[in-house]
């Protein structure tokens, strides 16, 4: 029973032990001007607590860097100073967390009474003139004094403090201001630059860096305090609901400027579908600011793991691969993500507080900047330069084209000419430089006229250049059965036996038509060309159906014209716009109205691009009319 009564005063001894060992004072001496507190004692409090009434409390000895607080807990950090020097020191107690709802500093004297206070943190109302809380004072010769600082915050507080003398402050803003001054510039120079850029060049990659880059230049200032400092004023408390938007932000542009830097959805498609999916998660911190600011903190940690590691490992995989620029990403990524660790190291007392540390993020993300933008500019630059090439190359086969147009055109017969009793108008158009449409006449000397129409359209995107050249061949072997031999089916024989190492699998579809000039008789052959269409005086017009072919070759069909009729030929081009059946102009007149049509469109696309004329290849028109003047011509 003794036993079990000695336990309460071995714990209070314990506790007045305790109480006094890690209250001993920190002590200044003549020379010291930069203290790092990173182990105060400390104390956990509910509700609204007095600091008269928390210094008549016990404190516990700290071991870690980093508290876990619940809802309405607050942490008091107690440290006693010592003025040992023979002079007045002029000091400050910083508390190095940078992202804190609330701080409250006492300074209390030896009869616990309090000589000053400061406040400040995150959700503070009214302008802070420092980025971290911070509270100034002055200790007398031999003057004992005792710091409580009261911290309230989301989730965990840190319980580092920083002693230093008022000049060595004065330093430390100078600086951290100074790289503030130094990121805020290069950001803003790199949207100006950037922004000109995407409005030259519309370049997806361009306008997802604009976006990553805003989103991380508004954070970072936010994270710092400048931006409540300099932009809020009296509302600086209000920056502290924009941090959570700014970091899903963050989050979002990050992956969605990733997926683009690494052209993963041509060579990656499934990750890029998979980080598209990561990329939605990252508003989940925004989301979850409904149901709380300790819920929403959690969850950015968790999102800020599924996604930089990821990100990282996938850009060491692209190089690896070595997929070009991946390195590039890899080297950017890794030095904000190498700070980030670092800083969390140090606030969780891994690493001791070094200078220079709130410093490193805005340095590290700056330096990811600017690589990513010579990087870009790289890019672009060789896109201009590959642009300049293209150009050149247009220009050289639009010019190519053009002379290969006058050389077609040449190799056609004239388009109005009469040839004894036949008066022949034709119109020939293409919607490119050169045609797959070509006609050719050819008188003979027992008084005869052979004419052949051809249609050698083809599909694809050089459909017209092979058309035209296959037209070129057919010219050339028309002309070539038909010196020869004298029979239509023979020069069609003869032809097609020369095409067929020219053609290949293609196809053409043409038209022959064999007239003698004196007395009209006609004789036609068709092969997938529309059939011909006769005109005369006041019957209704007629179309010439020829017989399947055979053996190849297409039947004979014999059509007698009398004078004043007119028989019509075309391609397939022409029938898809004009019913030469149910025409109302006569043949004549179409092809004047055609050939006025054909004026004014080259006059209003003088010169098509090369792009409209491969799509359009299959556009091309010619119709051709055969009239019986009679005796009278």
């Amino acid at each position: 029973m003794r036993q079990r009564q000695r336990w309460p005063l071995c714990l209070l001894a314990l506790l007045a032990g305790a109480q006094s060992i890690f209250s001993a004072p920190v002590e200044i001496r003549d020379g010291d001007t930069d203290i790092r507190l990173t182990a105060p004692s400390h104390l956990k409090t509910h509700g609204a607590v007095t600091p008269e009434t928390v210094l008549k409390m016990p404190f516990a000895a700290t071991t870690t860097a980093q508290i876990a607080l619940a809802d309405s807990e607050a942490v008091w950090l107690r440290a006693e100073i010592l003025n040992r020097s023979s002079s007045e020191q002029r000091l400050a107690l910083r508390h190095e967390f940078p992202w804190t709802d609330k701080v409250d500093f006492f300074l209390i004297d030896a009869a616990d009474k309090i000589l000053t206070r400061s406040q400040g943190g995150d959700r503070v109302p009214g302008r802070r003139f420092e980025p971290i809380s911070a509270i100034h004072f002055s200790a007398q010769p031999q003057q004992a004094l005792t710091l409580l600082v009261r911290i309230e915050t989301v989730v965990q507080a840190g319980t580092q403090l920083h002693l230093l003398s008022a000049t060595a402050l004065e330093k430390y803003l100078f600086v951290e201001s100074a790289v503030q001054g130094f990121f805020a510039g290069i950001v803003l120079m790199l949207l100006l630059f950037h922004a000109n850029l995407y409005a030259a060049t519309r370049d997806k990659t361009i306008g997802r860096y604009i976006a990553y880059l805003t989103a991380i230049g508004i954070f970072i200032p936010l994270r710092s305090g400048v931006l409540q400092q300099y932009l809020f004023g009296e509302y600086a408390h209000l920056g502290d609901s924009l941090w959570t938007f700014l970091v899903s932000a963050a989050y979002y542009t990050a992956v969605r400027f990733a997926r683009s830097f690494l052209s993963l959805s041509m060579a990656m498609p499934i990750t890029d579908r998979l980080l598209g999916y990561l990329q939605i998660i990252c508003i989940a911190p925004l989301l979850a600011l409904a149901v709380g600011r300790r819920e929403s903190f959690i969850v950015e940690n968790a999102v800020g793991i599924l996604t930089g590691p990821p990100l990282l490992a996938l850009g060491i995989y692209c190089a690896w691969r070595n997929r070009k620029q991946a390195l590039y990403f890899v080297l950017g990524y890794s030095l904000p993500i190498a700070a980030v660790i670092a800083d969390n190291l140090v606030e969780n007392g891994i690493l001791p507080v070094f200078a220079g540390r709130n410093e490193m993020l805005p340095v590290a993300i700056a330096a990811e900047f600017l690589l990513f933008a010579i990087v870009l500019y790289g890019k672009l630059s060789d896109i201009e330069f590959e642009r300049t090439l293209d150009n050149e190359r247009l220009l050289r086969l639009e010019g190519e084209l053009a002379f290969a147009r006058s050389v077609q055109q040449s190799l056609l017969p004239r388009a109005n000419q009469q040839i004894g009793n036949m008066t022949i108008d034709a119109i020939s158009t293409t919607q490119n430089a050169v045609g797959g449409d070509y006609f050719d006449i050819v008188e003979t000397e027992n008084g005869a006229m052979h004419l052949l129409l051809i249609d050698a359209g083809g599909t694809g995107k050089t459909a017209f250049l092979t058309a035209a050249l296959d037209a070129s061949a057919s010219r050339m072997a028309f002309r070539n059965g038909l010196a020869e031999a004298g029979d239509m089916r023979e020069v069609l024989r003869r032809m097609f036996a020369l095409l067929s190492p020219a053609l290949g699998t293609r196809h053409i579809a043409l038209t022959y038509c064999v007239v003698n000039c004196s007395d009209g008789e006609c004789r036609l052959a068709v092969i997938d060309n529309p059939p011909p269409v006769l005109v005369t005086g006041a019957k209704p017009r007629t179309a010439i159906l020829t017989p399947a072919p055979t053996d190849d070759l297409p039947q004979i069909t014999k059509l007698q014209l009398a004078p004043g009729d007119s028989l019509c030929l075309t391609t397939r081009g022409l029938q898809r716009r004009v019913n030469l059946l149910r025409d109302r102009l006569p043949p004549r007149e179409r092809v004047e109205f055609l050939r006025r049509e054909s004026e004014r469109e080259h006059e209003r696309k003088k010169k098509p691009s090369l792009q409209h004329s491969i799509y359009r290849a299959a556009k091309d028109m010619t119709l051709i009319v055969l009239q019986h003047a009679g005796n009278a011509a």
